[in-house]
């Protein structure tokens, strides 16, 4: 498990969303602090977007989860914002 956990953090400080969204979502199972599983998820909130940006289904589906658990940083609060004063499409 502390080789997977490795991988996983050297994967999410190499700006992979997904393996940051993973090491947040291991560290929180495991109990481990709270600042920790924090980090991993504003770190997995900015990874995804980017990836998610570029038409990637599971980046957009993983960050659409830590959006629902309310994990959002600001600079997407503004890109919310932006684009809840968006029109529809139609």
């Amino acid at each position: 498990m502390e080789r997977a956990r490795s991988l996983l953090e050297r994967a999410c400080a190499a700006k992979n969303g997904r393996a940051c969204f993973n090491l947040a979502e291991v560290t929180e199972d495991r109990g481990d602090e709270a600042n920790a599983v924090s980090e991993y998820q504003e770190q997995a909130v900015k990874y995804l977007a980017i990836e998610c940006d570029g038409a990637e289904y599971h980046a957009c589906a993983m960050l659409g989860r830590l959006f629902l658990k309310g994990i959002v940083v600001d600079e997407m609060k503004e890109r919310g914002e932006a684009l809840k004063a968006r029109p529809p499409s139609s």
